[in-house]
């Protein structure tokens, strides 16, 4: 049922139905980890719609599964799971990995502005829990990185990078 909603459902719909059926949620996380290319960025978008900072009823192992599905080549997919990882409590080895893949995806200019924005919020908030990588990533500010994207996320990612 989870499936045929996600596949043809609006905003307004799949969010009543994840309210009328709370137990469908882990259905819902396997969905956004399936192979399934169709509903996997629709279930994890719907998972940053009803998920919020206080309450985070992702798994840590789930969460593990989310940064190993970063390597996913959609960016609208890593866009979602991004976003979602901002709004989860990740241990110290995750973040290890986390702040690697973001360094990756924030070098790479041919991702689009919103995964790479995305991924230096990550990368912003990891340094601010361990200030020693400031100096590691101090060439990753310079000008080339930032004139590729458009002009609202040009002075978004200068915001982010004067916080360092």
């Amino acid at each position: 049922m989870l499936s045929n909603i996600l596949n043809k459902g609006r905003k307004e719909e799949l969010l009543s139905y994840i309210e009328e059926n709370p137990q469908d949620y882990s259905t819902l996380v396997d969905i956004a980890l399936s192979l399934d290319k169709r509903l996997t960025w629709r279930a994890t978008w719907l998972l940053n719609l009803i998920s919020s900072k206080k309450e985070n009823r992702i798994s840590p192992q789930n969460i593990q599964q989310f940064i190993d599905t970063l390597e996913n080549p959609k960016d609208g997919y890593q866009r979602e799971i991004l976003k979602l990882l901002l709004k989860v409590e990740i241990n110290e080895d995750q973040e290890g990995i986390l702040f690697d893949t973001c360094l990756d995806l924030w070098q790479n200019i041919k991702k689009s502005p919103s995964v790479r924005i995305t991924a230096l919020q990550h990368i912003i908030h990891i340094i601010k829990k361990y200030p020693e990588l400031t100096k590691d990533i101090k060439h990753l500010t310079q000008e080339e990185y930032i004139e590729s994207l458009s002009t609202g996320i040009q002075s978004q990612a200068r915001k982010l990078i004067q916080q360092l």
